[in-house]
């Protein structure tokens, strides 16, 4: 995270990741293979921590959990940053893939969807939450909590209007 703070994530190498960690270039290479497992380890590591915060929710609402996704990635928001910017948003598909595989519970209707809707449910929301948070960087992150929940209700609601309209 210090390096992202100094340089783009495109400017950091494996020697600037030994230089602040103070890691040997071959303990480096035993745990990743390049500089961008680096930001995939974070990206998980980020994830972990919303896993653990929503733990401690005691039978959580939507609301309650779109507030501690988005909180922890305010909280991140260099990360985030570096993630959208570089293009590697697959490292928020997959560790939302992971977070949402134990979690999917707190999903209404999840206990009664077959195996394959609850993965497309759960594809739906992962591919959604990247959006939105490359959206919310565009836009230069300034949104509180509450504002950027506010502009994911809305867009959810309107999805499901023009669903709604669509005839079967």
């Amino acid at each position: 995270m210090k390096c992202l703070e100094e340089k783009r994530f495109e400017d950091i190498t494996v020697s600037d990741l030994q230089r602040v960690s103070t890691v040997g270039r071959s303990t480096f290479y035993r745990l990743f293979d390049n500089t961008a497992d680096v930001l995939a380890y974070l990206c998980d590591g980020v994830f972990g921590q919303a896993g653990r915060d929503y733990a401690l929710l005691a039978r959580p609402t939507a609301d309650e959990t779109t507030l501690c996704f988005i909180r922890i990635w305010m909280e991140n928001k260099t990360l985030l940053k570096a993630i959208a910017d570089s293009g590697r948003t697959e490292f928020l598909y997959e560790a939302h893939r992971k977070y949402l595989a134990p979690n999917r519970g707190f999903l209404p209707g999840a206990e009664t969807m077959d195996p394959v809707q609850l993965d497309y449910l759960m594809a739906t929301l992962t591919a959604c939450l990247g959006a939105f948070l490359r959206a919310w960087i565009r836009a230069g992150g300034q949104e509180t909590d509450g504002q950027l929940q506010q502009r994911i209700r809305l867009c959810f609601k309107t999805l499901g209007q023009m669903f709604d309209e669509v005839p079967s």
